[in-house]
């Protein structure tokens, strides 16, 4: 919807990253959305988990390596809460 008004461009659903550190891959994380927000011009990486946790240790502990790996390309996961 948001892609129709305009709002978002280049929307990809579970777009995949390899995170690699010292160029060994480590693991690959999948988020929910991935997308430009045409208002901000900044890249957005979303993910969404139950309200109050996350599904298990892994998945706190990728979004943490993605955020440490691609903060020099100034993305960072939103996490979104599901009631």
């Amino acid at each position: 919807m948001l892609e129709k008004c305009a709002k978002v461009d280049r929307l990809v659903f579970h777009k995949k990253f390899d995170l690699k550190v010292n160029g060994l891959k480590v693991t690959t994380w999948t988020c929910d959305s991935y997308y430009l927000d045409l208002d901000t011009g900044k890249t957005v990486v979303e993910d969404v988990k139950p309200a109050g946790r996350y599904h298990d240790r892994n998945s706190k502990l990728k979004i943490r390596l993605f955020d440490a790996i691609y903060r020099e390309h100034n993305l960072s996961v939103t996490i979104h809460r599901r009631t």
